[in-house]
């Protein structure tokens, strides 16, 4: 039920998304995202 979203979701989200943070700022959130990611791979392979 949780783990299955589709395309429309998807869309729907991003939409939502450039709606609330402006698409001036997504770039930086998506970078602050993608680094913490990296960042806890990194750790969780230790």
């Amino acid at each position: 039920m949780f783990g299955q979203i589709g395309p429309l979701e998807l869309a729907l989200l991003l939409v939502l998304a450039v709606i609330i943070f402006s698409h001036k700022k997504l770039p930086e959130i998506g970078k602050n995202i993608a680094r913490g990611l990296k960042e806890f791979r990194k750790e969780t392979k230790k």
